[in-house]
């Protein structure tokens, strides 16, 4: 009873932490749900082996010794479960939460940064034209838009959130970038509407669509306000489109003091960040005064530190799993010395060798199918949790992904341990001689 006390009061901790984001709430709520689980499961699953046996009696002869043989031995077969599901539950956990993380990041990201990669030139010269060339080729991004800038001379001071330059995007990159197509069409008395970032509004006391005087190229530009978080991808900017530009007053003064110093990437949904990574770099190589920058450099960086824990986590996790599978072994092996006398006798009778072999593969799988069902259920909401308890208060873009293809590899590569953890019990029990039965 205070196993499920104890099980029901850390669901409702979790719950509380992951919805509040507090993790030491979620902490707290974890290990209590441990403590429950390691006290409740193995009488839950006792409990339930005789429905259990009852399941596996329709497999025939093999199946009723497992079924026999696991309904005697309840209770120990309810700890070893219990082990198993505790090891696949913290790599669950790891990985539900490795991928929420990882989705909860690009997601932002993409959020904060809607360029998914950029390269320009941070003296803000002109790209060289082996660049421009070569830029069409990337094949992980869904397109490339060249970015013409000029130097801002003058603009309201926003301390560190002020503009310092101009970009004219090509029309068609106002769609594939900027959420909220409609800004274009927005212009009150021949007055363009151009992005600017959120956090400069605030500080210079501007709302959406006031007005905002510039000077570029030495002459006034007035344009409509219009936040937008475009203007951070690379360089904190105000942005107007090739068809705004060209229905400002002094657009012949500015156009031919504008560069080609940037190019906007597209990444394709659900592509390999990385792999982009290295296609933009690779072509950075092409211009020495080429700079990588957008989303995509910091993702790379979030997501290789948070590769390389995983990778130790489940190194130190797959020993877990390794001890746990042992259990296991030591259980069917119990099963085996325990059944000594009815197997020699089973064999007396005429059962055969493949009969037994196949009831102790049975057993092994029944222990680890339910131990890794009971580890699923466990795991991979409690890792979505605390990973929503520790970041979702930090990022309006939570987003959920189970990781179904190392779910798919896991519970392969459970299944074979089982199989494996059987086999030397299995040898041990075809090995009984059937006079042993009849001469004890």
């Amino acid at each position: 009873m205070f196993g499920a006390v104890c099980a029901i009061a850390g669901v409702a901790l979790l719950w509380i932490g992951a919805t509040g984001f507090h993790m030491p709430v979620a902490l707290i709520g974890g290990l209590a749900l441990a403590l429950g689980l390691v006290l409740a499961l193995p009488g839950l699953v006792a409990m339930l082996m005789p429905v259990i046996g009852a399941v596996l009696s329709v497999c025939g002869l093999a199946g009723k010794l497992a079924a026999s043989s696991l309904t005697a031995n309840a209770r120990r077969a309810g700890g070893t479960v219990t082990a198993v599901a505790f090891g696949i539950s913290l790599i669950a956990a790891l990985s539900s939460a490795a991928a929420t993380g990882t989705a909860t990041i690009n997601a932002d990201l993409d959020h904060r940064y809607p360029v998914g990669a950029a390269l320009y030139t941070p003296d803000g010269n002109a790209l060289s034209d082996k660049v421009l060339q070569h830029a069409s080729e990337i094949t992980d991004a869904r397109g490339s838009y060249p970015i013409r800038t000029i130097a801002i001379d003058q603009t309201p001071d926003g301390a560190k959130t002020t503009p310092r330059i101009l970009d004219v995007i090509p029309d068609k990159a106002a769609a594939v970038f900027a959420k909220d197509g409609q800004w274009r069409a927005r212009e009150e008395n021949g007055v363009p509407v151009a992005l600017i970032h959120p956090r400069y509004m605030s500080a210079i006391g501007i709302k959406e669509g006031d007005t905002l005087t510039l000077t570029v190229a030495g002459v006034p530009v007035t344009v409509r306000a219009h936040a937008s978080q475009l203007t951070e991808s690379p360089k904190l900017a105000v942005i107007i489109t090739n068809g705004q530009l060209a229905a400002l007053p002094h657009s012949d003064t500015i156009k031919p003091a504008l560069k080609t110093s940037m190019i906007w990437f597209k990444a394709k949904p659900g592509i390999d960040r990385a792999k982009l990574a290295g296609q933009v770099n690779r072509l950075a190589v092409a211009d020495p005064n080429a700079t990588v920058g957008g989303g995509i450099a910091e993702s790379n960086d979030i997501l290789n530190v948070l590769n390389m824990l995983l990778m130790l986590s489940y190194a130190m996790l797959a020993i877990t799993v390794i001890i746990s599978l042992t259990g296991l072994a030591n259980q069917l092996a119990l099963s085996v010395i325990e059944q000594t006398n009815e197997i020699s006798m089973l064999r007396a009778l005429g059962t055969r060798r493949g009969v037994i072999r196949t009831e102790i593969t049975i057993e092994a799988l029944t222990l680890t199918i339910i131990g890794t069902l009971i580890g699923l259920l466990i795991g991979l909401p409690l890792g979505i949790a605390g990973v929503r308890a520790q970041i979702g208060g930090m990022t309006g873009q939570f987003t959920v992904q189970l990781p179904w293809v190392q779910i798919g590899a896991l519970v392969s590569a459970i299944l074979i341990a089982g199989l494996l953890a059987s086999a030397v019990p299995s040898r041990a029990a075809v090995r009984i001689q059937p006079a042993r039965g009849l001469t004890s």
